[in-house]
């Protein structure tokens, strides 16, 4: 690998940090909507002996449930949970309108890496070795705490940091230009326009 570029990382590892989630990314919502949203939540039937069967055979899951059916129930709910702020992934004070259409969110992948990140061992020792340049990018809304960004930042010897304005989490839906700027400039080993670095309070003192 010559250069990694992590888009709006989720933690280096999970066990380390189960609620990455910022406080004031969940706004208040009524007793009424919370139960609608856990409605909604729920999977469907052949949903949930998807689940379980993944647990033995992931062949024989994907034999049952196609990833369109899987990718159409976990859009609406994330959908849903993004217009009731649950969280707020964008840096939007009503992010129901003026984004394009959420299609393909990839609920196996989401499901598979999630899983796998709360089974690995504590990768963090052997990152600390590597010396590939690394571009961490993440919007100045995201969802996500800034300590996942710091961390990155901390393990990783070469890492960079760009933060992009008016933007969450979804950063190719709401700053697909600078996104993209960032991106070629990195790969091409250019001065990033929007980077700087910004060492967390770990590695200043080292």
């Amino acid at each position: 690998v010559d250069r990694l570029m992590l888009l709006a990382p989720a933690p280096l590892w999970f066990p380390a940090l189960a609620d990455f989630v910022e406080p004031a990314a969940r706004a208040k919502i009524t007793q009424p909507q919370a139960a609608a949203l856990a409605l909604l939540q729920r999977p469907t039937m052949r949903l949930t002996i998807g689940r379980l069967t993944a647990l033995t055979s992931r062949r024989a899951t994907h034999t049952l449930i196609r990833d369109w059916e899987a990718d159409q129930w976990w859009t609406a709910v994330t959908r849903e949970s993004m217009r009731l702020g649950q969280p707020n992934m964008t840096c939007r004070s009503d992010p129901a309108r003026g984004l394009p259409p959420l299609e393909g969110l990839g609920f196996f992948a989401y499901s598979y890496t999630t899983d796998d990140a709360l089974k690995l061992p504590d990768p963090r020792p052997a990152l600390r070795a590597l010396d590939t340049p690394a571009l961490i990018l993440r919007g100045l809304c995201d969802h996500v705490r800034w300590q996942v960004a710091y961390e990155y930042l901390d393990v990783l010897p070469e890492a960079a940091f760009v933060a992009l304005p008016a933007s969450g989490h979804l950063l190719w839906l709401e700053q697909a230009g600078l996104q993209q700027t960032a991106i070629r400039a990195f790969l091409h080993g250019e001065t990033l326009p929007l980077a700087f670095y910004h060492p967390s309070p770990a590695r200043s003192e080292r």
